[in-house]
């Protein structure tokens, strides 16, 4: 996902194009949104995999709370507008080579008390899709401009696991003769009367979105045709394949998800000891509660030694797990010190803890081959709120060369990782700055540092996207952000 706009969701009337960086710093000041904008993609996150009853789950004990749709559409009315980018080369179908992005919209809506629904679907890469629902039924299919529905039969969204919802028809046999009529009088009228125009169906079938590609093989079988009869066959093409196409986009939003790491802004306080639960835990979870469990998986597969050695570049500590009658303790063995249980020690390292092991899981951890294809073709969002808190100013500058560093060891591993961090702290924005400056191997480009509520600040609009120069100074950036106004 390389963008990312919504439009009357909880506090935002609209958050602009939001363009994903390497490294995203978001700033600004309490109940901004700055948190609301991050759980949208747990929001996301959460919503795939599991069948609803509206469009999105709106809650969670695992991932994020926010109710119900009313609970998080602004001022309780109207609907909720999301618009995304992705890279063609992602979603696997042809498209022209000059098409690099498509964008996707989808919209929100719910009727009365009923449960809420998709509203409307917009694809656009090259060719324009159009889908529009009254409640679960399908209102109208526009491609390219053009309604398009060779049934009378009513169609209708069939709810699913996915976000996108596929399309079906009521009285399937019905449906499909008046569908197979219609293709076979649009070849017709193209001039093609024999069986021919099943073969040539299935052809330009494996390329929907390519006209360039079905103008090849129509000219190599047939020879020219009409433009507009040809522009009325390519949109059946689309209409007939539109829950491939479907398919294709929900296919890359659970990729994404899957591979997504969010971790909330309050972490599980440390205890004494915690129950084995014998269970392999191949990643930390939200509020960082299963972190003694995905730490003894890491000591049973040797792995604790390589974290160990990779957590001593940024910080003066290590970790261990000591497991007495089926109970894990975590021990924290700080430079020049013994090792102690980590309820002993300060609550900082209880919050700082599932944020180092989801940074280090994120590029580092082996993984089974499906796993590690996954994370090299789609991208890597790690996703941190307030990874500060409970820490000495040291440690959170720490924090920021661990970022950056692992930023381009991913880049050198050929992994798109981008880290979206939600913070207060001028050590951590600084700390960046500073980084940039000094360290050629990223660019100014690859950070940008998004301050919400953005005109109590003197800005312009409500959410203002910044950088840093060359020197690791902010640009268009308010003055004196972070002082003390009391």
């Amino acid at each position: 996902m390389e963008t990312l706009r919504l439009t009357n969701y909880k506090c935002f009337e609209d958050t602009d194009t939001f363009c994903f960086k390497p490294i995203n710093l978001l700033v600004g000041s309490n109940s901004s949104g700055k948190s609301s904008f991050l759980e949208f993609l747990a929001l996301i996150k959460q919503s795939i995999g599991v069948r609803k009853n509206g469009a999105l789950l709106w809650a969670s004990e695992d991932g994020v709370d926010s109710q119900d749709f009313r609970n998080t559409v602004r001022n309780g009315v109207g609907d909720i507008t999301f618009t995304f980018k992705i890279k063609t080369s992602k979603l696997s179908f042809s498209v022209p080579k000059d098409i690099v992005f498509a964008n996707i919209t989808l919209t929100i809506g719910q009727e009365d008390n009923k449960a809420d629904y998709i509203k409307s679907i917009r694809i656009d890469c090259g060719d324009h899709i159009e889908i529009s629902f009254t409640n679960t039924l399908v209102s109208s299919i526009k491609i390219n401009g053009e309604s398009i529905n060779p049934t009378k039969h009513s169609q209708y969204a069939e709810l699913g696991k996915e976000i996108i919802p596929n399309i079906e028809s009521e009285a399937l046999y019905k449906a499909y003769e008046e569908k197979r009529k219609y293709k076979k009088e649009l070849w017709e009228k193209i001039g093609v009367t024999s069986d021919k125009h099943l073969f040539l169906t299935f052809r330009l079938s494996r390329f929907p979105l390519n006209k360039k590609v079905q103008q090849k093989i129509l000219i190599d079988k047939i020879g020219n045709i009409d433009d507009k009869l040809f522009e009325e066959l390519h949109n059946y093409i689309i209409y007939s394949n539109i829950n491939t196409i479907i398919d294709r986009i929900n296919e890359y939003l659970r990729n994404f998800t899957d591979n997504l790491i969010y971790i909330k802004p309050l972490r599980a306080e440390s205890k004494r000891t915690y129950p084995d639960s014998n269970i392999a835990i191949d990643s930390v979870s939200p509020d960082g509660k299963n972190v003694p469990s995905y730490l003894l998986n890491l000591k049973q597969t040797n792995l604790l030694d390589l974290f160990n050695k990779w957590l001593s570049d940024f910080y003066n500590f290590k970790v261990d797990i000591a497991l007495t009658m089926s109970l894990v303790q975590v021990l924290i063995e700080e430079e020049g010190k013994p090792k102690r249980n980590i309820a002993d020690v300060g609550c900082g390292y209880s919050q700082i803890l599932p944020v180092i092991l989801s940074v280090w899981d994120s590029i580092f951890i082996d993984r089974d081959d499906d796993t590690s294809r996954r994370i090299r073709r789609y991208p890597r969002f790690v996703v941190i709120e307030q990874p500060e808190l409970h820490l000495h100013p040291r440690m959170q500058g720490q924090f920021a060369s661990m970022i950056y560093k692992t930023t381009e060891i991913a880049r050198t591993n050929g992994i798109d990782l981008r880290f979206l961090i939600e913070t207060h702290s001028e050590v951590i924005v600084n700390k960046i700055g500073l980084l940039v400056a000094e360290d050629a191997n990223l660019s100014v480009d690859d950070v940008s540092v998004i301050l919400f509520n953005a005109k109590e600040e003197g800005m312009e609009q409500n959410v203002s996207y910044s950088s840093f120069d060359k020197d690791g100074y902010l640009n268009n950036w308010p003055y004196g952000f972070f002082d003390d106004i009391c």
